[in-house]
């Protein structure tokens, strides 16, 4: 059966293929698109899934970069402090910005997040964040296009405030030393050494 996205009031509930929401300032749209259908929505919203909110997606941060303000699981017994102002990306010290509107597409147990396609000289750069449902993960693809005629570089470097403040503990890394080097592709990062602790 083939879904499509629909405008319902706040009060209206259909069942679980409308409990997926986007609220865009005080507007609530419900987003209930099939995988190949995307919704373009104005920049700075909440999306807000069956188990997880992730708040303010869009670039009004103190990065002004695009990024991801915060992620609530609350509702899963979790914490409010997963993200804050995470993956923005710089391309040669540029923040790569919002372009006012990026496409959502809900995947059934994620949705997609795709911004516009931002020049940096011959090189067009698209930003993607995966965003899941049952727990507060994020996961973002950069797509990097030569349009020129030659060999184009640029540097590209992420900002992120992880939310874990004081306390934070590296809990594991990619290359397995627990010290985070160059090398190391992801990082997990915790508030508290505790293995056993609620919103760590």
């Amino acid at each position: 059966m083939k879904r499509k996205a629909v405008d319902m009031p706040p009060t209206h509930s259909r069942g679980n293929d409308f409990m997926r929401k986007l609220l865009a300032g005080v507007a609530l749209a419900t987003l209930a698109a099939g995988p190949a259908m995307a919704a373009p929505i104005a920049t700075d919203f909440n999306l807000i899934t069956d188990q997880v909110e992730y708040e303010e997606i869009g670039s009004a941060n103190s990065l002004n970069a695009l990024s991801i303000n915060d992620a609530d699981s609350a509702p899963i017994g979790g914490g409010s402090d997963h993200f804050d102002d995470a993956l923005a990306m710089f391309i040669d010290g540029n923040p790569f910005l919002d372009t006012g509107t990026l496409d959502v597409v809900d995947n059934g147990d994620s949705f997609s997040v795709n911004s516009g396609i931002q020049a940096f000289g011959d090189v067009d750069v698209q930003v993607a964040y995966e965003l899941f449902d049952g727990t507060p993960v994020a996961r973002q693809i950069v797509t990097f296009q030569n349009t020129g005629t030659g060999q184009a570089s640029l540097s590209a470097s992420w900002a992120n405030n992880t939310g874990n403040d004081g306390s934070q503990v590296l809990v594991d890394d990619s290359s397995g030393n627990n010290a985070l080097g160059l090398d190391d592709t992801w990082v997990t990062t915790a508030d508290t050494a505790d293995p056993t602790a609620v919103n760590s």
